[in-house]
């Protein structure tokens, strides 16, 4: 048996293919300028726009690649590659800016109702204040009635034992 240094469950390269050149994480000015504003164009949809500008930074990315001498076919899988990466990265941060903005809302609407709780629970501690103000405003009248009731009894008393020692 031959030996040889070349694995056979890895596929093989061919001789003309290189590899792709190392990939930048920040933007530098010799990437172009930054990617046009995010409105529409008149009578243009979304959608249509998004689509738009993703093949605009996906033949950007293309005529960079080939540029720097890569093969067309390899600058193009690396192009597709590095959107499928860009997309994924956004739809993560946009999966998360969503979650944040749950999140936010949910702690407005606890905190809105803890606070329409508590109104609620102050406005009924008022009913019950008053209430028991009015009770006891009629207790006050009631005790002063009764007194009245027996002063004027005692006065009534008082009238006949003076009417009986006459």
């Amino acid at each position: 048996m031959a030996s040889s240094n070349n694995n056979n469950n890895q596929p093989r390269r061919r001789p003309d293919r290189t590899p792709s050149p190392p990939r930048r994480r920040s933007r530098s000015p010799s990437r172009g300028p930054p990617s046009p504003p995010q409105t529409p164009r008149p009578g243009e949809s979304a959608l249509a726009a998004a689509d738009r500008r993703t093949q605009d930074r996906l033949v950007r990315r293309l005529g960079e690649l080939v540029a720097v001498g890569l093969p067309v076919d390899l600058a193009f899988d690396e192009a597709v590659a590095e959107m499928e990466r860009a997309w994924r990265r956004d739809r993560r941060r946009r999966r998360e800016r969503d979650e944040v903005e749950r999140r936010q809302l949910e702690e407005r609407l606890r905190r809105r109702r803890e606070e329409e709780e508590r109104e609620e629970r102050e406005r009924q501690m008022a009913g019950w204040v008053r209430m028991e103000e009015e009770g006891r405003e009629k207790i006050r009248k009631a005790e002063e009635e009764i007194l009245a009731l027996y002063d004027e009894q005692a006065a009534e008393e008082a009238r006949e034992a003076a009417l009986s020692e006459e």
